[in-house]
């Protein structure tokens, strides 16, 4: 292959172009590029120099991708090497590339640096192959064992059959394809239909009745189960051969594994479903966030009204243990819809499940033996350490339930430095390096048929009582959220293996403390600023506001940006409380941001029940902090103090750094018994009283 190839890119989508350069300068191929918006614009830099490679879209201005591929191979001496392109898979438009002279055909949303480099390499050696042979007969015998190399590269063989004998004639490579060894037997089509079922033999032998009889070309996608014992997914193409009288003689053609496409395909079709669920999934858990947060609010409001009734009480607590549940609910949900990668912290894996251990062994069976194994060296990880844990104990368990009369449960921690993602493409020979944790057990498995479902969100292979089937689909979206993966291995009858797959932190150092955070009471978190509450929920609104207010604070509220912002004109307000997603075209990340420009910025508290990347961007800020919904009346009252009195530490360290008095936002800072009659706190807004 020449040192540098140059490569003529076609295609009328300036943005396609610009994928395809990006794909060859992450890639290592030396190349020069020359890009053509049309075939006119194509022909004309097509003279001026010899290409190594030309990509050709199918959807040109003028000529087709087709027309054009067809008017090189016809009209150039040396034809290069040509891959179709094209925007979506289309087993049809591939064969017709195939059989026009192209030789590859790559779908441009899988287009991949890896996946370009190895088609260019590939198509680019059998090109000159095939130049080769054409030019120099003598040569015919070396070409021959570079063509087997182009062969195994491309994962393709070529077989030829005499109409008249017989005779059926097998390169080295399509042995390969099958599964077999060359030489030990003489080919025979028998060796190929073997291998297929009864149904797909029938289609088969049709069309190469067809082929060998009335020279009708012949072109079929179909699985083999080698004699390997490997599932094999082929592309077979039969062209007729005719003598120089136009006489039928026979037929050639190639079979190709593309069992790595359609694996591919397959893995890229199960990624977007999963992603889809997870997405429609995140919609509902922030609509239920707000009802529970409602729910939760009123509860509290209600505790603080009904004295020592213990019949009352014990319905309160009842009602706030099954807001707990939801919101536990809610929180799996949002942990499958969220794929952005988290803040994780280095942690040493080992010590962290060995600090689970107590847990883990007491949600299993006594007929379950839990087996703990770390490599001694064992690298660190960056992740969030609670995702991680509810992952450990979502597989446990899930480890459990398949094994009702009892067995083994293994935890393995190792070190792994490889170059592939679990299911996933090779990555050009760019090792990275992994922490592997394995949670196998010796249960049920998982049924072949449903392997490639369990990633999906509510699906489960338990009973309808048992699991909300949002397990699996949880460990998956953690994995991705710490730029990892996972790999599951499972036989029915033998047991199952969860890997997680965990890039190694590139920072050695772990935080082994961590420090409770000192419980409150709602009349220690008491003020008398002024709080700007913005929700869209009017009755999160009013729940926020009877808080607020029974502990002091004056509240302004706002039920979207733009009003928050005329409340700002009005009021001098000392902290912003606002929801993230809201109507409308700015949301409540942009008002934070807004505030945090200030000057004096406005501390603000960021609240959501499913926020995305929204907050990611700013939540770094000092003066933002953030609090989940549904959140309790406590949770509200500390997170709202602690904003309050870190922006009033800071704006008092300012002023005595310039020698001033302190700022007057925050001169008059209530304590716990400084707080105004409740109801007697709300302002108004656009002329709405609250």
């Amino acid at each position: 292959m020449p040192e540098t190839l140059h490569i003529l890119v076609v295609d009328d989508e300036t943005l396609d172009r610009m994928q395809v350069r990006r794909c060859l300068d992450r890639s290592d191929l030396t190349f020069a590029l020359y890009e053509a918006a049309d075939a006119e614009e194509a022909r004309s830099i097509y003279a001026t120099r010899s290409f190594d490679c030309v990509l050709i879209d199918n959807g040109l201005p003028g000529a087709t991708g087709l027309e054009f591929l067809a008017e090189l191979v016809d009209t150039s001496d040396r034809v290069p090497a040509i891959i179709m392109l094209s925007g979506a898979g289309n087993d049809m438009l591939a064969a017709s590339a195939m059989k026009s002279g192209a030789d590859d055909y790559l779908a441009k949303a899988a287009l991949s640096p890896e996946s370009l480099e190895r088609a260019v390499r590939s198509a680019v050696k059998i090109a000159a192959l095939r130049n080769n042979v054409e030019r120099s007969e003598t040569r015919r015998a070396a070409d021959r064992d570079v063509l087997g190399k182009a062969e195994e590269i491309a994962g393709m063989g070529s077989w030829q059959i005499d109409r008249a004998s017989g005779a059926v004639k097998w390169s080295d490579g399509l042995y390969a394809v099958l599964g077999l060894v060359p030489g030990n037997s003489a080919p025979r089509t028998e060796m190929l239909t073997d291998l297929m079922d009864s149904d797909t033999r029938d289609a088969f032998l049709a069309g190469r009745s067809r082929l060998l009889e009335s020279g009708e070309s012949f072109e079929t996608e179909f699985q083999v189960l080698g004699k390997d014992n490997r599932k094999r997914f082929l592309y077979y193409v039969g062209r007729p051969v005719r003598d120089s009288r136009n006489r039928l003689v026979g037929a050639n053609g190639i079979v190709q594994d593309i069992t790595a496409r359609r694996l591919s395909e397959s893995a890229l079709e199960r990624t977007n479903r999963v992603e889809a669920i997870g997405a429609l999934s995140g919609g509902i858990a922030h609509d239920f966030n707000n009802l529970l947060g409602i729910i939760q609010g009123n509860l509290d409001l209600i505790r603080r009204k009904v004295g020592n009734d213990a019949a009352l009480i014990r319905r309160l607590d009842a009602a706030e243990k099954a807001t707990r549940r939801g919101s536990d609910l809610t929180r799996k949900l949002l942990s499958v819809s969220r794929h952005e990668e988290g803040a994780g912290e280095p942690t040493n894996i080992a010590t962290l499940v060995d600090g689970l251990e107590d847990i883990l062994s007491r949600s299993v069976t006594n007929r379950i033996r839990l087996q703990i194994y770390a490599q001694s060296d064992l690298w660190v990880a960056d992740v969030v350490q609670g995702d991680l844990e509810d992952a450990i104990i979502n597989l446990v368990i899930n480890g459990r339930d398949a094994m009702p009369d009892g067995g083994e449960i293994y935890i393995e921690m190792a070190n792994k430095t490889t170059d592939r993602f679990p299911g996933m493409a090779r990555r050009a020979g760019q090792s990275q390096d992994f922490v592997v944790l394995s949670v196998s057990d010796t249960g049920t498995g998982i049924p072949n048929h449903l392997r490639d479902r369990v990633l999906e969100p509510f699906f489960s292979t338990k009973e309808k009582t048992k699991g909300t089937g949002l397990g699996l689909s949880m460990v998956y979206a953690f994995a991705k959220r710490s730029g990892g993966d996972i790999n599951i291995y499972s036989e029915p009858g033998v047991g199952t293996t969860v890997q997680i797959y965990l890039p190694r932190s590139k920072s050695d150092a772990v935080d082994e403390c961590e420090t409770a955070e000192p419980s409150q009471s709602c009349e220690s978190l008491c003020g008398n600023e002024v709080v700007l509450f913005v929700d869209d929920e009017a009755e999160l609104r009013d729940i926020g506001c009877a808080i607020l207010e029974d502990h002091g604070y004056r509240v302004v509220t706002a039920v979207d940006v733009e009003s928050a912002r005329d409340a700002l004109k009005v009021h001098a307000v000392d902290l912003l409380v606002t929801d993230v997603i809201m109507p409308g075209k700015h949301n409540g990340a942009d008002l934070a941001r807004e505030m945090c420009n200030r000057e004096p910025p406005i501390p603000v508290v960021l609240s959501s029940g499913f926020s995305g990347n929204l907050t990611s961007k700013i939540c770094g800020d000092a003066n933002v902090d953030f609090i989940d919904k549904p959140y309790t009346a406590v949770d509200l009252l500390r997170v709202v103090r602690q904003a309050l009195d870190l922006a009033g530490t800071a704006a008092n360290e300012d002023d005595k750094a310039d020698g001033e008095l302190p700022a007057s936002r925050f001169e008059s800072r209530g304590s716990a018994g400084a707080s105004e009659p409740a109801g007697q706190n709300r302002m108004t807004v656009n002329g709405e009283h609250r």
